[in-house]
């Protein structure tokens, strides 16, 4: 599962609830490394990639599955992060946008 703004209330209980809950390998994405941190801590996700020191996150999140892409993108950014998280998705895979207005 890959989770952009991970940082942000509805990210991190994403976050928590795919890790926790449902045992999922998390992939969290956060424009921060200090939050990025405290994603890590209370959510105990897998890994964390801070997408303003690398905006083009894509091929690290292939690489960290395999090169299969992600099953799940919660994503609550948009814009250019929407689009790298198209980039991550695999084949079959579910992309949930939330939180615009």
């Amino acid at each position: 599962v890959l989770v952009s703004g991970a940082t942000g209330g509805m990210g991190l209980a994403a976050a928590q609830l795919a890790k926790q809950v449902f045992g999922c390998t998390v992939i969290a994405l956060g424009g921060a490394d200090d939050k990025l941190q405290v994603v890590r801590k209370v959510a105990q996700v897998d890994h964390v990639i801070n997408y303003t020191t690398s905006p083009v996150f894509a091929d690290r999140v292939k690489e960290l599955t395999g090169q299969r892409g992600v099953d799940v993108v919660f994503d609550t950014v948009g814009g250019t992060v929407f689009d790298q998280a198209l980039r991550c998705t695999g084949f079959g895979a579910r992309v949930l946008v939330v939180g615009f207005t």
